[in-house]
């Protein structure tokens, strides 16, 4: 298999920049940064627990009301991402955005990420307050480490069905 060079003009020497200047196998869609995506997920709650571990709770792929526009009070996105040696002291710029059908943006986060010495898996949870959901239909939350695209998540937003 032929692979093709992703190069956006960076001085590939530095610890920062290293990373970005990946070779792609053909037919990827995007570069694969050191620092990447293992999962996003959509839940009412999550916690992490003194061991490390990461408690989700009522994942989702769907938002359900009874009518549009609806208000969705809290929920967490949990990004989890996996790092390599390259990244260890080297901080990152995580942008989660949650995106409508159209195309446009209606939540924006963005957060700098160290990643610490010698920890290979970092999960990081944006809690959500009082989401305004306009209409019934297709979402998605788009995660972006430094600028690249890196991840999506889909969801649907329905209206509860009515009793006959």
């Amino acid at each position: 298999m032929g692979f093709r060079v992703w190069d956006d003009g960076l001085d590939s020497s530095s610890k920062q920049n290293r990373s970005r200047v990946r070779a792609l196998q053909n037919g990827n869609r995007y570069p694969r940064l050191s620092m990447h995506v293992r999962y996003a997920i959509l839940c009412d709650y999550s916690n992490d627990t003194t061991d490390g571990k990461l408690n989700l709770f009522g994942t989702t792929d769907s938002i359900y009301a009874f009518s549009f526009p609806c208000v969705h009070k809290v929920c967490h996105v949990v990004v989890s991402f996996e790092v390599d040696p390259d990244d260890f002291g080297v901080t990152r710029t995580v942008v989660t955005e949650l995106i409508d059908a159209d195309g446009k943006g209606l939540v924006k986060i963005e957060a700098p990420i160290l990643i610490p010495e010698n920890q290979r898996l970092i999960n990081h949870r944006h809690i959500i307050h009082d989401l305004n959901i306009p209409k019934e239909g297709t979402y998605q939350f788009t995660v972006r480490i430094d600028g690249m695209p890196s991840y999506t998540y889909p969801f649907v937003a329905m209206q509860v069905p009515q009793p006959a």
